[in-house]
């Protein structure tokens, strides 16, 4: 089981790496720090970590957050691999943070098991 992080947010949040690949190149492979987020519809990347890519398809979508705004961005289609399984072709929306949200468009297709009173999580299929 993986750690959540008890240092940057109250209350302790599950937190985890990722590996971003462009789905028409394998490589170069970026690592980014991601929290699990039950709560998000879209998987959420900072847009630096998408934007270091070339050539990624991309398409527009209307998002509504939790303030209630609605506004229509871009996103991108990008393989990310996550604890060891590859999700291709994952659409994702860029934003400004540097850390990103893994949303229940990846965690709903795994067994995810947030534990909360030992401050640990694991996730499989």
């Amino acid at each position: 089981m993986k750690r959540f992080d008890t240092r940057r947010f109250s209350p302790p949040a599950a937190v985890g790496n990722i590996k971003l690949q462009n789905p028409r190149k394998k490589s170069p492979v970026k690592v980014v720090e991601v929290q699990l987020d039950s709560g998000a519809d879209m998987t959420c990347l900072p847009k630096e970590s998408i934007e270091s890519f070339s050539n990624l398809t991309y398409s527009m979508v209307r998002v509504k957050g939790y303030s209630g705004e609605s506004q229509v961005c871009r996103t991108y289609f990008i393989d990310i691999i996550f604890n060891g399984y590859i999700f291709k072709y994952v659409q994702v929306i860029p934003i400004e943070d540097e850390i990103g949200f893994l949303g229940r468009d990846i965690l709903n297709q795994l067994k995810t098991v947030l534990d909360g009173p030992k401050l640990k999580w694991q996730a499989s299929k």
